[in-house]
């Protein structure tokens, strides 16, 4: 539906990334997610922003949670496509955490 974006960061102060997921399934199979991502920044998770609800099935939800990574945080332009090479070459972990909702409103 919308990406919406909270606050830009650089990524040199930036620790670590959470990438929440939250996935849905109607009645007729189609799965979609909602994303919500923060950055740790010294001692606190700060938002960056989420996507409130969008069509994908399996780990989409971690794409469109690097895709709100590359729109806010300067500095991240990753050469690697898979989610552990990103970890690797930038040298900071990225923890995605999907969970499976009933109803389309607990997205």
């Amino acid at each position: 539906m919308a990406m919406i974006l909270t606050q830009k960061v650089e990524m040199k102060i930036v620790t670590s990334f959470d990438i929440k997921v939250n996935r849905w399934t109607d009645s007729h199979g189609n799965t979609y997610h909602s994303c919500y991502v923060s950055a740790l920044i010294g001692d606190r998770w700060e938002d960056l922003g989420h996507e409130t609800f969008t069509y994908g099935y399996g780990t989409q939800g971690e794409y469109t949670g690097l895709e709100i990574i590359k729109e806010t945080v300067i500095g991240f332009n990753p050469k690697e496509k898979v989610l552990h090479r990103i970890e690797e070459e930038i040298n900071k972990e990225i923890t995605v955490r999907y969970y499976d909702v009933k109803r389309k409103k607990d997205m």
